[in-house]
């Protein structure tokens, strides 16, 4: 699994990221920016960012706002629940490979996911897109094996 799919680590880079997205005005201005700035004990985004490319201590320390980063999507900010849904979906599409990979057919198994933080909100995201993902492949299995079966009669 690729390094921007795993942990805390790896959300809390992806919500900085939108903190400087949101500062050049390439997504919604966002809660997370507030967030990042207390952490780091900042008040501009651009002192954030020569912070982050600078301290790898700063670095690694951001995986511990993960609660807050969950929160801050909880109450609604718009870029924090896109990025939220973006993780989730990339989470989903291992799981999905690891089904063709092992030849199983997604149905009602219950799947663990890993990491404490997302029993916050995460979860149910991911929840629902692997729900929804699961019914995609149901479907898109049951036509193939009705295409299948049609070209054999």
């Amino acid at each position: 699994m690729e390094e921007k799919a795993q942990g805390g680590s790896a959300l809390a880079k992806r919500a900085l990221r939108k903190v400087f997205d949101a500062e050049l005005g390439l997504c919604p201005p966002t809660k997370l920016t507030q967030l990042f700035l207390q952490q780091a004990g900042l008040t501009d985004v651009d002192a954030l960012l020569k912070r982050y490319m600078t301290e790898e201590g700063f670095r690694k320390e951001l995986r511990f706002l993960m609660p807050q980063i969950l929160m801050v999507a909880r109450m609604g900010d718009e870029a924090a629940g896109s990025l939220l849904d973006e993780f989730a979906g990339e989470i989903v599409a291992y799981i999905e490979a690891g089904f063709r990979k092992m030849e199983m057919t997604p149905g009602e198994e219950d799947i663990v996911l890993p990491r404490k933080e997302f029993i916050f909100m995460s979860i149910k995201i991911q929840k629902q897109k692997i729900r929804k993902r699961k019914e995609e492949l149901l479907l898109t299995n049951a036509a193939n094996n009705r295409k299948s079966q049609n070209r054999k009669t």
